[in-house]
């Protein structure tokens, strides 16, 4: 709700500080700062979180791909569930999946990677996360590599058994871009 079109955040902008910001008004006439600098730099970071994780229509959402690159031999086959839409792969050439987030926000929503072992009489071992954010939490779990501005590699690591993903995004509204939430900082004061 903070965030969304309409949220707290746009409200409180709309109401007391669009007149300002757009007229470029934010220095009076003997020249004292009205609002700081860093105050008008949160708040492009605000819009570029809206933008990414907002639909015109106030729907909150991204959208992605993702292809499996490797899995290491020492499992058999990997399972992974993205808020109940899942992808099956074992070795060979796998496919491009395009997904959504969320799939569902519903408390109890569970994403996970399951990596199934080669030798019997192993059990599968899993990487879980559940709620709302559970999709996100999980991808960020793993270690990115190959990062570039419309894709990157995700390599999860289970029970000394590796799963290498690719991710497709689009450039300009990346869910998954560094420092998209960590960056933002909601200031005390507006001068």
């Amino acid at each position: 709700r903070f965030f969304r079109p309409g949220g707290t955040l746009d409200a409180f902008y709309q109401q007391n500080l669009k007149p300002f910001v757009e007229n470029n008004l934010t220095h009076s006439a003997d020249g004292q700062q009205l609002i700081r600098p860093d105050v008008l730099e949160q708040l492009k970071r605000a819009d570029r979180i809206r933008d990414t994780f907002f639909s015109p229509q106030n729907g909150l959402g991204a959208q992605f791909a993702i292809e499996p690159l490797s899995l290491t031999g020492n499992k058999r086959r990997s399972l992974l569930n993205l808020d109940g839409q899942l992808l099956d792969y074992a070795h060979g050439r796998g496919s491009i999946v395009h997904l959504i987030w969320p799939n569902a926000m519903r408390a109890g929503v569970e994403s996970q990677l399951t990596l199934i072992p080669d030798a019997s009489g192993k059990s599968p071992r899993v990487i879980s996360f559940t709620g709302p954010w559970a999709q996100l939490r999980l991808i960020n779990s793993g270690k990115l590599t190959n990062v570039r501005q419309d894709a990157f590699d995700v390599r999860f690591t289970v029970d000394g058994g590796d799963m290498t993903y690719r991710i497709y995004v689009d450039e300009s509204d990346n869910p998954f871009a560094g420092g998209l939430f960590s960056q933002f900082r909601l200031p005390d004061t507006l001068y």
